[in-house]
């Protein structure tokens, strides 16, 4: 597996990062990174703020704000605000406010006030959660995990 990581056009030294090949984990603290991991699927990264990620599918990221991920589908996203998401099918996002998401359905999407969402090239507002998903009964499933974990209250 072949990866570059750079800092202001350097690569990163490798006494600031940790790699785990066996768990495929990238882990730093370091902020303003370009994370190439193009083709390379399941990683983990956790990062500082200010990063670029080009990665596969199925990777799970903890970021700080103002991060531009490029990615596969099937991704998991815990990250602060300001972020930029070009993702594929099946994502979740959990982020701050100011957010811009570019992705396909079906999608789970937790946010802060004032992100955008951009689908089928359309911009829509978004605000708070959205979920995205074609099965009625898949909605229901996750209106239920969510609501109960937001302590919100279903209306009829």
């Amino acid at each position: 597996m072949t990866f570059s990581v750079t800092q202001n056009g350097k690569l990163l030294l490798k006494k600031k990062y940790t790699w785990d090949p066996e768990t495929k984990t990238f882990s730093t603290k370091e902020n303003d990174l370009v994370l190439d991991f193009s083709g390379m699927n399941g990683v983990t990264f956790r990062t500082g703020r200010g990063c670029t990620f080009n990665t596969g599918g199925d990777c799970t990221f903890k970021t700080g704000w103002y991060c531009t991920f490029n990615t596969g589908g099937y991704c998991t996203f815990r990250t602060g605000g300001g972020c930029t998401f070009n993702t594929g099918w099946y994502c979740t996002f959990n982020t701050g406010g100011y957010c811009t998401f570019k992705t396909f359905s079906p999608t789970i999407i937790r946010s802060k006030k004032e992100c955008t969402l951009i689908l089928d090239n359309k911009v829509h507002p978004l605000d708070q959660i959205l979920i995205i998903y074609p099965s009625p009964s898949s909605l229901k499933e996750m209106w239920a995990f969510y609501s109960q974990d937001m302590n919100i209250e279903k209306s009829e």
